[in-house]
């Protein structure tokens, strides 16, 4: 994070992470970038992956698909299909 000036700070007695800006900030959405990336870091996206979300042609995106459905059983129908056979689906988004 120091190559796009955010200042990060891990607090583990809370288990909370914070980001923000410094004076020498230039991009001031990449703060909102920043977010998204401990998004990704605590849905355990691996760094390399998440760290890819700070450039300006990649966006996240998680979308909640527990409240769609009341049945437990057609949840993981759905959510099979989403990711597909062998996580198919789920690698062809990643990129």
């Amino acid at each position: 994070l120091d190559k796009y000036k955010i200042a990060c700070e891990l607090n583990l007695v809370e288990g909370s992470m914070t980001v923000r800006t410094t004076r020498k900030t230039s991009d001031p959405y990449v703060i909102l970038k920043a977010r998204d990336l401990i998004k990704l870091l605590a849905r355990s996206i691996p760094a390399p992956q998440a760290l890819k979300v700070l450039n300006d042609d990649y966006h996240c995106d998680i979308i909640k698909i527990g409240g769609l459905v009341r049945n437990k059983e057609r949840f993981v129908k759905r959510r099979q299909r989403l990711i597909g056979p062998d996580g198919a689906t789920l690698k062809a988004l990643e990129l």
